[in-house]
């Protein structure tokens, strides 16, 4: 009974770590929007304008400056916790990068060993967020309808195969305990 529970414990703990959040989950998904609406996954067609909407988590950006290696955006700086940017694609198709740099003064104060006479101050802090802009000849409306959109995602739900794998595991280890018990 004792290595039942053990075992059970063990498997709860493994799904508690499995399921919870991480670091890299901590900004929220980035919104790319197009006149014809969302840009599927980030695909927008050649020459082609733009929205890129997003935050930085409640970090409130002193200044953050916008880069594109497609060509310029608008604005391509601000202030605050969020920030939209807007573009047109490039007309060559291909893999192009948004990157946005937030500079932020959290309040930590510079570690110094000059002189007394030095008074340091706080130690300014940043952050780049990057996102990926795919312009792809095909991409239509990125709207999933229509003979020009982007391909619809047809692999399911890869959650469900999850829990069906996790459930074929538990019924497995109650097989094998119930099959001990009758053994001994």
């Amino acid at each position: 009974m004792r290595k039942t529970l053990v075992a059970l414990a063990a498997m709860a703990a493994g799904l508690i770590v499995a399921f919870a959040p991480t670091a890299a989950n901590a900004y929220p998904d980035p919104v790319i929007t197009n006149p014809g609406g969302n840009a599927a996954d980030g695909v927008v067609a050649p020459g082609e304008a733009f929205t890129l909407t997003g935050g930085f988590d409640g970090v409130d950006c002193t200044t953050w400056v916008a880069t594109f290696t497609g060509g310029a955006l608008n604005p391509n700086s601000g202030s605050g916790t969020t920030f939209s940017v807007s573009g047109t694609a490039p007309t060559t198709p291909g893999d192009y990068t948004i990157s946005i740099t937030c500079n932020y003064d959290d309040g930590t104060p510079v570690a110094s060993t000059a002189p007394a006479a030095f008074t340091p101050g706080a130690a300014p802090q940043q952050l780049t967020l990057n996102f990926a802009l795919v312009v792809a000849a095909d991409a239509g409306t990125g709207s999933g309808s229509g003979s020009n959109a982007a391909l619809p995602s047809t692999g399911g739900p890869n959650m469900v195969l999850l829990a069906a794998g996790g459930a074929l595991v538990l019924a497995g280890g109650a097989v094998a305990v119930a099959r001990r018990r009758t053994a001994a």
